[in-house]
């Protein structure tokens, strides 16, 4: 039985709560809004009927971030705003942890991965996105926790909380139904009567049953956009994945590693002694949420790839409650130990997030846009190549210039009309190039995010009517450059 937590312990969680949330909100605007960020704002920024069809059609994969950022854009419709939701995810991400490892292991397990999870910087770096992984990440804390205490210390609440917080982690993102998935399997590892009085099959359909429509978007959604641009993973992806569990530091590899490995070992021998037990369900819930979604994804991206170290971005909860218990459990009884143990971990993890502040931006549109803008005429033709350039680029200069005086040549639709949430990553094309030299335009711009190979035959081609007057270059190979006609 769980004793309930004291008030130090509640004061430590609050502190790495406040922590979580003042290194989400700290330099916020930092790095340039890109690619991906932009989808959400394209989705949301349209009307409310216009909305409900994009993500009916297109933008499945994360309902019920969309339907939290489409009033956020409309309070603010800024950077900040956009992102804020992602932020108060990972805050609200780290008691879930808490609770999720007290339940399981002890006080100090659930402590530990509190602050592990404060400090990771795979995790600061998706909440700073404005994408539905991180509010993903924390509703599958919830699950865990929630189901947790339904096996372990069931209270009147806890079926409902882990039933409804399951559903919300897979709307909040399609494939979050991996790591939900992999906490259902875990009860398999509890007594067969135990199983029964727990009703764990009707309450895992149950639970698909109410997210059968996000479980189904991404299935049908799955060869519209990037994902099939995906290459197949291999030694080097899962390298990448170990990393970025880690914190995205490869100082932190060795400890978080260290700690997941001996959970296991740990988990194994309880295993070997009894497969069907209460023990083996407190290791087989951290240690399935760990490994499904990634298992299953890797095996699944050798017919169709779609492997990204941020599809399992849910699985960092399990990872870091994992690497608390084995380290903690390396510690014994033995305070001073734990406490040099504790202090050693929080200052390596840190480097990742240190890190993270000090990496340039993936994509510097908000530089690209920003000097672009003074040099705009009423009357300049705009072409975006791949046609998802123009989102992250009109979303800077929507607020920067009135884009009525601008042609948008390629995508040629107006400006405020997206053809879906997401863009189908389109290059400028031969037509659009024929008839740019056909019929030369005064002034061309074209803001490009590619290698230089791509977008180079095309400006060789326009160079029959146009010369390359300027050629700017930006972090994350963003590129503009300025055409006039011969």
């Amino acid at each position: 039985m769980t004793q309930p937590a004291t008030a130090r312990a509640r004061l430590a969680v609050g502190a790495c709560t406040g922590l979580a949330l003042a290194l989400g909100f700290a330099h916020l605007q930092r790095r340039s809004f890109w690619q991906d960020e932009a989808f959400t704002w394209s989705t949301v920024d349209r009307s409310f009927p216009s909305f409900i069809a994009v993500l009916a059609r297109h933008e499945g994969y994360q309902i019920l971030h969309s339907l939290i950022e489409w009033p956020t854009n409309r309070i603010s419709s800024t950077v900040d705003g956009l992102r804020t939701p992602s932020v108060l995810a990972f805050g609200a991400a780290v008691p879930a942890v808490w609770l999720a490892a007290r339940r399981l292991f002890d006080e100090r397990t659930g402590l530990l991965a509190a602050l592990l999870f404060a400090l990771n910087g795979f995790g600061l770096a998706y909440a700073q996105e404005a994408r539905g992984y991180m509010l993903a990440a924390s509703l599958c804390a919830y699950s865990g926790a929630f189901l947790a205490q339904r096996v372990l210390v069931p209270s009147r609440w806890s079926r409902l909380g882990w039933i409804a917080f399951s559903a919300l982690t897979i709307y909040a993102h399609g494939f979050a139904v991996l790591g939900i998935a992999g906490q259902v399997a875990s009860l398999w590892f509890l007594p067969a009567a135990t199983r029964r009085e727990l009703h764990w099959i009707r309450d895992g359909s149950l639970i698909a049953l109410l997210a059968a429509p996000a479980i189904l978007a991404p299935l049908l959604q799955i060869g519209d956009g990037e994902l099939g641009f995906i290459s197949k993973p291999g030694l080097n992806e899962m390298r990448g994945l170990v990393w970025s569990m880690s914190g995205r530091t490869i100082t932190s590899v060795p400890t978080i590693g260290l700690g997941v490995l001996v959970a296991v070992v740990i988990a194994v021998n309880v295993w070997r002694a009894s497969l069907r037990s209460v023990d083996a369900f407190r290791f087989a819930l951290p240690v399935l949420w760990m490994i499904v979604p990634t298992l299953v994804l890797m095996l699944a991206s050798y017919v169709h790839p779609i492997w990204l170290d941020r599809y399992v971005l849910w699985s960092l909860g399990a990872v870091v409650i994992l690497a608390a218990y084995g380290l903690m459990w390396l510690t014994r009884d033995r305070v001073v130990v734990a406490v040099i143990m504790v202090l050693v971990v929080a200052a390596l993890a840190s480097r990742g997030v240190v890190k993270w502040y000090r990496t340039p931006a993936n994509q510097d549109y908000h530089s690209a846009m920003t000097q672009l803008a003074p040099r705009l005429r009423a009357g300049d033709a705009m072409v975006f190549s791949p046609d998802e350039v123009r989102l992250p680029s009109e979303f800077y200069l929507r607020t920067a210039i009135d884009l009525r005086q601008l042609k948008p040549v390629f995508p040629a639709q107006d400006w405020g009309k997206f053809k879906t949430g997401d863009e189908h990553i389109d290059h400028l094309g031969r037509r659009v190039v024929e008839r740019l030299v056909a019929e030369p335009v005064a002034r061309l711009w074209i803001v490009s995010y590619a290698s230089r190979g791509v977008i180079l035959p095309k400006v060789n081609e326009l160079r029959v009517a146009y010369r390359v007057v300027s050629d700017r270059r930006y972090d994350g190979r963003v590129e503009v450059m300025l055409l006039v006609a011969r």
